[in-house]
């Protein structure tokens, strides 16, 4: 595949889950949250061209990697409710204490400033077409339900938040 011509693998909100959902682990999270501007990526400077598989490769593969210190210029979000909460207790359960919240995204409102939409992206779709992008040690399955906004959530895409409670991790909840 050529670097300068990789497929946009965008997709309209409509083709999205409705809501998505989105983990925010309070001190974990490298996602700037801040409740009146909603999410901006970790990555404070520079542009990825997701029609460019250099970009794109070093991008998902550096989100992916919860290892890397590098920040990201994508932030996650889940399909189902059941597959975010999932996420938290495994998170959780690991670090007794930490505090998690659940919000509900609006997959329609996931634009700039100006108001444009930015693209989401199927991580699941990503890493089945090129399984390069995905690290060694993540199972594909962790990321079939995984999207992917670039750059920002604005405050206006968040309809709900509300706190991962302990007991939705020890007994099962949603």
């Amino acid at each position: 595949m050529s670097p300068n011509n990789f497929p946009d693998f965008s997709i309209h909100p409509s083709q999205c889950p409705y809501p998505l959902y989105r983990i925010h682990l309070q001190s974990h999270s490298s996602t700037v949250y801040e409740e009146r501007n909603g999410f901006t990526c970790a990555a404070d400077t520079g542009n990825i061209n997701i029609c460019n598989y250099t970009d794109m490769y070093g991008s998902l593969h550096n989100h992916l990697d919860w290892s890397s210190e590098s920040p990201s210029h994508l932030i996650s979000m889940f399909g189902t409710k059941s597959r975010a909460i999932r996420w938290a207790r495994k998170y959780l359960v690991k670090n007794p204490g930490e505090e998690a919240l659940i919000m509900e995204i609006d997959p329609f409102n996931i634009t700039n400033s100006f108001g444009r939409r930015l693209p989401i992206l199927r991580a699941g779709e990503i890493v089945k077409e090129c399984p390069e992008f995905l690290p060694y040690w993540v199972e594909e399955s962790y990321v079939n339900d995984e999207y992917l906004a670039l750059y920002r959530i604005p405050g206006e895409a968040i309809m709900n938040v509300s706190p991962v409670l302990p007991w939705e991790f020890q007994i099962g909840g949603n």
